[in-house]
């Protein structure tokens, strides 16, 4: 579990590997939750595997940059992402849109937006590295 809390904030990503041909499209799921302020919500986005490596390093741009935008969003749930930005005053900000059929059978869809001191940042962005931190030349 990958995972960034404040007072206000809280996300968590689990990835799991759903398809072991790493050739398939959408052989990855990701788990995620996020509590934001009062709201809260648990949805899924599927992806290539290779798409953790990418957003890792997008991930670690922002960080040591200060600029910059690292996203990460489904293949088949077009409308379920993550963003992460540098803002100019030093902080990120994060906002992504979370859809899912709820126990009634109704659709719900949370959107999203929060921000944190850069420092919260740094350990979710080691922990991606050194998870996902691929060559993408293996592929």
């Amino acid at each position: 579990m990958h995972l960034i809390e404040t007072e206000l904030f809280q996300l968590e990503m689990n990835v799991m590997l759903i398809d072991q041909r790493i050739s398939a499209p959408a052989n990855t799921m990701v788990n995620i939750k996020v509590f934001s302020d009062n709201f809260s919500a648990d949805g899924a986005i599927h992806i290539d595997y290779k798409t953790m490596g990418q957003f890792s390093r997008q991930l670690r741009h922002i960080y040591e940059a200060q600029r910059g935008t690292a996203s990460i969003s489904g293949i088949r749930d077009s409308k379920n992402y993550i963003e992460f930005q540098a803002s100019t005053d030093g902080r990120i900000r994060v906002r992504g849109t979370l859809v899912a059929k709820g126990n009634s059978g109704f659709t719900q869809e949370l959107n999203f937006e929060n921000g944190f001191d850069r420092s919260k940042f740094a350990a979710f962005v080691d922990d991606m590295n050194n998870t996902y931190g691929i060559d993408e030349e293996a592929f």
